[in-house]
């Protein structure tokens, strides 16, 4: 099962921070303020989240799942979609999914946060 990045603990420490849907300054930092380019990076990650939901399903190998994964973690920390970097952590870190319906979690659960991410960019 996907945890949520907002999910809070069961022990005493304080749950961590919320990872921001959209932080515009790391997109800003990331392309060192050019907006054009950072209309171009953006439109080329969308294309890359787009085809990173249906691999969730397709993925066949282990090697596979990390390198999707991985590619998408760091992507989306490049263009400020920090939830999706922080989602994309967590698939990493939990490795190929052993059931259909554990990658049905995942991918409902990248597309909702896939979902957020547009919402706040207005794309």
């Amino acid at each position: 099962m996907v945890k949520s990045c907002s999910q809070s603990r069961n022990d005493a420490s304080p749950a961590p921070a919320q990872p921001a849907v959209f932080d515009a300054d790391r997109l800003s930092q990331s392309t060192m303020g050019d907006t054009a380019l950072g209309a171009e990076i953006m439109n080329l990650f969308l294309v890359q989240l787009g085809q990173a939901e249906d691999q969730v399903l397709t993925a066949a190998t282990a090697q596979d799942w990390k390198f999707l994964t991985h590619t998408l973690k760091g992507s989306a920390a490049t263009v400020g979609a920090m939830e999706l970097a922080a989602l994309a952590r967590l698939l990493e870190e939990g490795g190929l999914p052993a059931s259909l319906e554990e990658r049905q979690a995942a991918r409902q659960a990248l597309t909702d946060a896939a979902t957020a991410f547009r919402g706040q960019t207005g794309m």
